[in-house]
């Protein structure tokens, strides 16, 4: 998924709250798992 999709999805959601914490899940995970990796 490309950011110009992303972005579509992120505004074709309704829920503003639903959209932040999905928003901010991605973004902890996609650090999470950067760092998990580089502890290898």
């Amino acid at each position: 998924m490309d950011f110009h999709t992303f972005s579509i999805y992120l505004q074709s959601t309704r829920e503003t709250e639903n959209r932040k914490t999905f928003y901010h899940s991605f973004i902890f995970w996609h650090f999470y798992a950067t760092d998990f990796l580089n502890s290898f």
